[in-house]
C-alpha cells in the first residue's frame, strides 16, 4: 500500500460485493505503517463469516491507539496489540448455532498474553472472540490498567466466563455483559458461579463496599433476562451515563423454545440471590418477574436491608404482592420488615371482577398486604401510584393503610 508510512488513520470496508477479492484486499494492507494512529477494519458480511488477518500486516504500528476489527480476526501474538492502544474493538461472528470457527479464537495463553500489552487500554469490546478454555492456574491472569473505563463481552455464557477468568478488571471499571447461544439453564449456571467467584466479598472493592445495593432485575419466561448493579445507591431509575452501573447482564433469549425460555429465566432469578453480593440491596427496581411464591421467599428473605422497592411491570407486581402477603419464611412473620417505600410505575391497579389478570394488579390484593403490615406496625412510608391507572376511591382507601401517598 503506497504512502502507509504516512497513514495516521486506516478505514477499510470489505463489502459483500467484494466477496471474491477479499483475501487480496486483506494482502494488500501494509506491513509497516509507524504513523498509525486508527484502524478499523469491517467485512460487512462478519455475520456469517470471519477473515483471518494476514500474520504480515501491520508489523510496525507503535502508534496505533484505536483498533476496531468487525469481521477480521488478527493473530492474538500481533504486533497491533501494542502498549498504546486505548480503544480495542474485536467482534468474530457466529453461525445459526452461535458457534464461530473454533479455529478463529485465540489461545488461552494468547489472550493474556495480548491484553497483557495493552497497559494504557481505556475501552475494551469483545465480542465471540473469547478463548474456547480458561486455564488461569497455567496461563495467568491479565490484570487490566485502571484506565479502563469500559468492559463489554459479548458470547455464549461459557465462553464469557472463560474471558473473565482470564482477566482482572479494575473494580471502578463497568462491566457489561451479553449471553447468547446457550444449550440449557446449566449454561447459565456456569456463568453465575463465575460472576460469585469475580464479585466475591473477600476479593472485590469498590468505594469501600464489597456488597451491591441497588438491583435492577427483569427475567420472565417471554423476553430477554435483565439484571443491572450499583455498589451505591442511585436517587433514581433509570440512571443515566453519570452513574452507570457496576454491572450489567443480559441473556438473550433467542432460538430457545417457551419452555426453555422459562427454564432460563427461572435459573437467572435463582442464581442472582444464590451467587452474586446483594445481600445488601436498599433499593430493588423489579421488571417482569415471574417466580413461585417459595422461591421469592427464599430470595427476598435475604434482603434485611431493603428499603425501596420499584416495579414497572404487571407481572411483577402481583409476584411481589403475593410475596408481601406471605408470612412463614420471615423473622417475626413479616416479609420485608424494613421496606419503606413501594413505588408502582404505570400499573393498571384494578377491582378483581373487573380486571384481566395478565394485564393488572388486584386492587383487593394490594390493600390487603398493606392493611396486614400497618397491623403488624410495619406502615410502608411511603406508596407511590403515580402514573398508575387508578380509581379516586381506591387511592382514599389505599391512603388509610400508608403513611403517606403519591
Amino acid at each position: 500500500m503506497a504512502h502507509s508510512q504516512r497513514l495516521r488513520h486506516l478505514e477499510v470496508n470489505l463489502d459483500s460485493s467484494w466477496n471474491n477479492n477479499t483475501g487480496t484486499l486483506l494482502d494488500a494492507l501494509p506491513t509497516s505503517a509507524s504513523k498509525l494512529q486508527t484502524l478499523r477494519i469491517v467485512n460487512s458480511s462478519y455475520s456469517y463469516e470471519v477473515l483471518r488477518m494476514p500474520e504480515a500486516a501491520f508489523q510496525e504500528v507503535e502508534c496505533l491507539q484505536l483498533l476496531d476489527l468487525r469481521g477480521v480476526q488478527p493473530s492474538w501474538r500481533s504486533k497491533l496489540f501494542g502498549q498504546n492502544i486505548t480503544s480495542l474493538t474485536i467482534h468474530g461472528s457466529s453461525n445459526s448455532n452461535g458457534r464461530q470457527d473454533e479455529g478463529l479464537r485465540p489461545s488461552a495463553l494468547d489472550f493474556v498474553g495480548a491484553l497483557r500489552r495493552l497497559t494504557r487500554l481505556a475501552a475494551l469490546s469483545l465480542q465471540r472472540t473469547a478463548p474456547r478454555n480458561a486455564n488461569p492456574e497455567t496461563v495467568g491472569v491479565a490484570n487490566l490498567p485502571t484506565s479502563l473505563c469500559t468492559v463489554e463481552l459479548v458470547d455464549t455464557p461459557v465462553n464469557i466466563a472463560n474471558a473473565l477468568r482470564l482477566m482482572a478488571v479494575p473494580p471502578t471499571t463497568p462491566v457489561s455483559l451479553q449471553a447468547q447461544h446457550y444449550s440449557g439453564p446449566e449454561d447459565i449456571s456456569v456463568l453465575f458461579v463465575c460472576l460469585g467467584e469475580y464479585y466475591s466479598p473477600s476479593t472485590w472493592v469498590l468505594g469501600g463496599s464489597s456488597f451491591f445495593r441497588a438491583v435492577e432485575m427483569a427475567c420472565s419466561g417471554n423476553c430477554n433476562s435483565k439484571l443491572r448493579a450499583w455498589v451505591d445507591e442511585p436517587g433514581d431509575f433509570p440512571v443515566g451515563v453519570e452513574n452507570p452501573p457496576a454491572l450489567s447482564l443480559i441473556v438473550c433469549m433467542r432460538n430457545q423454545s417457551v419452555r426453555s425460555h422459562q427454564e432460563i429465566a427461572k435459573q437467572f432469578f435463582a442464581a442472582t440471590f444464590q451467587y452474586l453480593p446483594i445481600q445488601n440491596v436498599v433499593k430493588f427496581h423489579c421488571g417482569n418477574v415471574q417466580a413461585p411464591i417459595p422461591q421469592l421467599v427464599r430470595a427476598f428473605g435475604t434482603l434485611s436491608q431493603l428499603r425501596t422497592m420499584i416495579i414497572d411491570d404487571a407481572s411483577g407486581a402481583r409476584s411481589i404482592v403475593n410475596l408481601l402477603k406471605q408470612k412463614k419464611g420471615f423473622l417475626h412473620g413479616v416479609p420485608l420488615p424494613g421496606l419503606e417505600c413501594l413505588s408502582l410505575r404505570s400499573i393498571k391497579i384494578e377491582n378483581n371482577d373487573e380486571r384481566s389478570k395478565q394485564q393488572s394488579l388486584s386492587f383487593e390484593s394490594l390493600l390487603d398486604c398493606l392493611t396486614d403490615r400497618k397491623t403488624r406496625k410495619t406502615t410502608l412510608s411511603l406508596l407511590d401510584t403515580r402514573g398508575c391507572t387508578i380509581s379516586e376511591r381506591m387511592l382514599n382507601k389505599l391512603s388509610r393503610v400508608v403513611g403517606k401517598l403519591n
